[in-house]
């Protein structure tokens, strides 16, 4: 096991409350096979009288950024052979402070199935999508009327396809996902609905309702997660727009200013943070919001669906 980097350490002492010194000495032991309670007891004139409970959280610290590096190196192999790793790139996936952000990053790399975005642009909608995320004369409909033909047989096709196009374009990127995140992590309302029968009533408590993100207890996540799991409820992620625009279509108009396709496209918005942006950010906000309580519930096994291994 290749020791953590100073950067690391720093990293995780910040996150455990200690000094860098201790979450040092702290790393050593545990990789040399030393329990925290034999830590704890014997071993205070290394740790500087760290009790057994910072000694845990300080475990879980360390444990949690073994897997990111570990994670890291996956990413940079990935995209290394793609043949797609330039300088920018392998910077700022060096610099990726957590999970989230690293998947971010790799998302537009990662080997997948063919999606509609790919089937539209196979048509030859790419330059449509393109032109509709930028300035151009006219409206969105005359646009796409160039684009009729063949395999696309009307206006209408042409901007659905252009709309699949935008929506994986907006969702694979990392400025546009972390400011996604930002808003859902200050204002998010987590919402449970029943779509399955629920046999032994043990997640009564947990149908049909909606409560703010940050106020979501750690047991209830659990109780929720595996709800869904099971299919007996949907979970969504959203925010509460009182008839005004939605964050996503505000953070949309924000990067790509005002043009004739602004109404098009703020429409367009919504799609991906749905069907694209919410599901992988949602456990990631989880995770970020309440570490205390959500890190070992929402990464036990079977609670999150995996969907962060390089294929």
């Amino acid at each position: 096991m290749q020791p953590l980097g100073r950067k690391a350490l720093e990293a995780v002492a910040d996150q455990a409350g200690c000094g860098v010194a201790q979450a040092e000495a702290v790393a050593q032991m545990l990789a040399g096979g030393d329990t925290v309670p034999f830590i704890a007891r014997y071993r205070k004139e290394r740790t500087g009288g760290l009790d057994d409970v910072r000694l845990r959280a300080l475990e879980r610290a360390l444990v949690a950024r073994r897997q990111l590096e570990d994670r890291r190196a996956a990413v940079l192999q990935s995209v290394e052979k793609q043949g797609k790793l330039t300088p920018v790139l392998a910077a700022a996936i060096a610099s990726a402070r957590d999970r989230a952000a690293l998947e971010d990053l790799y998302l537009p790399y990662r080997q997948r199935r063919k999606s509609r975005a790919d089937a539209a642009r196979e048509r030859g909608l790419g330059p449509l999508a393109e032109a509709l995320m930028g300035k151009f004369p006219g409206s969105p409909e005359e646009l796409a009327a160039t684009f009729v033909c063949g395999d696309v047989p009307d206006v209408r096709a042409a901007l659905e396809g252009a709309r699949d196009i935008v929506a994986e374009t907006l969702a694979d990127d990392p400025g546009t996902a972390g400011e996604v995140r930002a808003v859902m992590a200050a204002g998010g309302k987590v919402t449970a609905k029943a779509v399955g029968e629920d046999k032994d009533g043990k997640y009564a408590d947990y149908l049909d309702r909606t409560e703010p993100l940050a106020k979501v207890p750690g047991h209830r996540a659990l109780a929720m997660f595996r709800a869904r799991n099971e299919g007996v409820v949907s979970l969504g992620l959203d925010v509460e727009t009182d008839g005004s625009d939605h964050p996503a279509e505000r953070i949309v108009r924000g990067r790509n200013g005002i043009g004739p396709g602004d109404a098009w496209l703020s429409g367009a918005a919504r799609w991906p943070l749905r069907r694209c942006l919410t599901p992988r950010i949602f456990p990631a906000l989880c995770l970020s919001m309440k570490p205390s309580n959500w890190s070992g519930i929402l990464m036990s096994p079977g609670t999150i669906p995996s969907a962060s291994s390089p294929t």
